[in-house]
């Protein structure tokens, strides 16, 4: 399944929003100079989320996923991953 794409602001690679999917989503992009995924819900395939001033790829935000996630991550400059709820698959934390 392609990753549904919505708005694509001043960025390269950015996706928005996605609610209530089967398929690796991405979403709202800020202020940010390499690719970055955001919010998803309600998911059962590998997602990643909010992303504020970076500089290199980072995921955040998952909630009830039953596939690998990592979660918000803020002014950084290497990848990083970090809060997970509600999950029933290998996660990475802070």
């Amino acid at each position: 399944t392609e990753a549904p794409v919505t708005e694509l602001p001043q960025t390269d690679a950015t996706v928005t929003e996605i609610v209530a999917t089967e398929a690796p989503v991405v979403t709202e992009i800020v202020a940010t100079e390499a690719p970055v995924v955001t919010e998803i819900v309600e998911t059962e395939a590998p997602v990643v989320t909010e992303i504020v001033e970076t500089e290199a790829p980072v995921v955040t935000e998952i909630v009830e996923t039953e596939a690998p996630a990592v979660t918000e991550i803020v002014e950084t400059e290497a990848p990083v991953a970090t809060e997970i709820v509600e999950t029933g698959a290998p996660v990475a934390t802070e």
